[in-house]
């Protein structure tokens, strides 16, 4: 036997339906690509995962595999010459990821509500989209405090028992938001983590990050925020990209990674996407230096003028390009 399926997803070999789901929930949900990019390892466990799972629930693929196990010789059934059960990146099975979706599609979850956190209120999948990111099992995937050099910064206005939401106006991210932790020198452990807005602290310009009951003192500049339904538009050199419409789900290297909804992830500037209203941007390189450096609210997109209305920190408005807001 190549691989032991049960021992993969952590579960006996009497294992009924109900821990086979249980088990797959949380792997998959900790080893999923889009919240591990670029890390190799993590996405060969999801694939690994992702086959243990297509197997053993299914009554008689599982049946199968507890006689003849993976990879289980010639007399194996189903014609497969030796195979016995390979993955699809060998040419059998289901694509990782579309296992994923119909698992959690089973489940009633939107796979990346799962993964970024089940918006509230108006169904925003993002708590900045309309709604905050609840307790989302996803969450429990990181350690809590411990020796965390951050812990001893939570006194004071970030003590957990004096926490205040963050500030209802514009430009700042409501309580819930998710975001991407990223570009930290002294605390690079938490590099690449995702997690939502608990509070705001405006005299230090600090935003207080939950990262599964690890509470972060981070600047803007080191998070950034994940958004569902961005379009893309701008990109000359694939033309058939403009139009379609994904999520940010991390960032690297001073751009937004963007799923594209059914299709691929792609790198782009904030200049590249038009956000939805009611995202909250930072101002930058305008000629009215004053407003530089504000923090301001998308109140909507005027596509004739190709560009959006926004709201500043000191309620104004203001109509500015893409290429000037900072996501």
């Amino acid at each position: 036997m190549s691989k032991d399926y049960y021992k993969i997803l952590g579960i006996d070999r009497n294992a009924d339906k109900s821990a086979i789901k249980k088990a797959y929930r949380k792997l998959a949900v900790k080893y999923h690509p889009d919240k591990n990019p670029g890390n190799k390892e993590a996405e060969e466990k999801f694939k690994e995962v992702s086959e243990a799972y297509e197997v053993l629930s299914d009554e008689e693929k599982r049946r199968q595999y507890d006689q003849f196990g993976a990879g289980g010789g010639a007399g194996f059934p189903g014609g497969m010459g030796g195979g016995g059960f390979q993955f699809h990146s060998s040419g059998g099975g289901q694509d990782p990821r579309e296992v994923f979706k119909m698992f959690f599609g089973e489940q009633g979850e939107d796979p990346f509500s799962v993964l970024f956190g089940n918006g509230g209120g108006g169904g925003g999948m993002f708590g900045g989209m309309g709604g905050g990111m609840g307790g989302d099992p996803f969450f429990s995937q990181f350690g809590g405090g411990g020796g965390d050099p951050f812990a001893s910064m939570m006194g004071g206005s970030f003590g957990r028992r004096q926490q205040r939401p963050p500030a209802n106006k514009p430009g700042i991210l409501k309580k819930g938001t998710a975001v991407f932790v990223h570009s930290l020198n002294g605390a690079k452990q938490h590099n690449g983590k995702i997690g939502k807005i608990h509070a705001y602290d405006e005299q230090k310009d600090r935003y207080n990050v939950d990262l599964g009951g690890n509470y972060v003192a981070l600047k803007v500049d080191n998070i950034q925020q994940l958004i569902q339904n961005v379009e893309i538009v701008g990109i000359e050199s694939r033309p058939e990209y403009n139009g379609k419409r994904g999520s940010i789900v991390s960032y690297k290297d001073g751009r937004m990674v963007v799923q594209i909804n059914g299709g691929a992830a792609m790198a782009l500037m904030s200049s590249k996407l038009i956000v939805p209203d009611k995202t909250r941007v930072i101002l930058h390189g305008l000629s009215q230096e004053k407003f530089n450096g504000s923090k301001a609210t998308v109140l909507n997109y005027d596509r004739a003028a190709d560009r959006y209305l926004v709201e500043t920190s000191r309620n104004q408005r203001i109509k500015v390009k893409r290429i000037n807001c900072k996501l």
